[in-house]
């Protein structure tokens, strides 16, 4: 760690912690995650107690695959990576403006639309280099100003070869991942980009797991997307060809799904103008109670016996 001088831990991590640090010989800001690889070896938290399905050997594969020139804007560039003093340590580029996550939602539409393209263009790189997320979130995109920058890369695995791990974090897990049977992965990374702009344009995911014991999905998955967005009267706030798109990428059965390159040629990945159908004026600062008294009476009106529990809070990072 000559080479640099930490400045403050920004973040814990899973086997360790992410820390700001300055590099000595230029005076750039980096951010330096350093993981204990006893922990990281074993696959447990840094208590030991809590099994962990990242593996940073993945991650440091992934990281040096996507590093090849040409790299894409719209991946967090891994700068260095190093073990010392029982940990290893990847430099990154640093994002100031912290995960995409914490920004207002719902986005405008036009903002939202350019958000999308810049995160979906970089997981079909991704592809393209042989490798799938699997942890596609809101929470894994990294503000660098306003460009989008996909990172965390631990769950990855190889975009060809199934796989019958189920990881993620519930609100954007695919429904085969819930089968427990080998399921595709760059499938399982459109369904999760579609609850991201699904979020990004309403402020909420539409359930709270893809599974059919989820009341508000099992209806989704008989009606679609366009019937629950009316119900809750959300869907003024998606433009026609997002809806469109969304239709085809929230399929529960991977096989009829649209594929990562049919998402990257749909009109509203390839026509900046597809995001400008007008939208009515939303209060953002009351909008989620809005949503949430919506969620309530549809599932009232459709599910007497279920009442909605969905917010964002929720989202947790599972391994089942």
């Amino acid at each position: 760690m000559d080479a640099y001088s930490v400045d403050k831990v920004l973040a814990k991590a899973l086997y360790g912690d992410v820390v700001l640090a300055t590099e000595v010989r230029n005076d750039r800001r980096v951010a330096i995650k350093r993981m204990q690889l006893l922990a990281a070896t074993r696959r447990l938290s840094l208590d030991g107690g809590v099994p962990i399905a990242e593996d940073i050997l993945m991650e440091k594969t992934v990281n040096d695959a996507l590093s090849v020139a040409p790299r894409h804007k719209n991946i967090m560039a891994m700068l260095d990576s190093f073990e010392e003093d029982g940990y290893m340590h990847f430099v990154f580029e640093y994002c100031a403006q912290g995960e995409l996550f914490t920004h207002p939602l719902p986005s405008p539409a036009p903002l939202a639309a350019s958000y999308f393209r810049q995160i979906a263009d970089a997981i079909g790189f991704m592809h393209a280099r042989g490798f799938a997320h699997r942890d596609v979130s809101l929470e894994n995109v990294l503000m660098d100003g306003h460009v989008p920058k996909v990172c965390d890369f631990g769950l990855a695995t190889h975009v060809h070869t199934p796989i019958a791990q189920a990881v993620g974090k519930t609100f954007y897990m695919a429904p085969e991942m819930y089968a427990r049977k080998p399921y595709d992965p760059s499938a399982a990374d459109v369904w999760a980009l579609g609850i991201l702009l699904l979020i990004l344009l309403t402020g909420a995911p539409p359930f709270a797991r893809a599974n059919e014991t989820d009341k508000v999905f099992a209806y989704v998955k008989s009606h679609g997307i366009t019937t629950v967005l009316r119900a809750w009267k959300l869907v003024h706030l998606v433009p026609a060809p997002a809806l469109d798109l969304l239709e085809r990428m929230l399929v529960a059965d991977p096989s009829m799904r649209i594929t990562m390159d049919q998402v990257l040629a749909h009109p509203f990945v390839q026509d900046p103008k597809a995001s400008t159908r007008p939208r009515k004026r939303v209060v953002l600062r009351r909008w989620l109670s809005v949503l949430r008294r919506r969620m309530a009476e549809f599932l009232k009106n459709v599910f007497p016996s279920v009442h909605a529990n969905t917010t964002l809070a929720a989202s947790r990072r599972t391994a089942l």
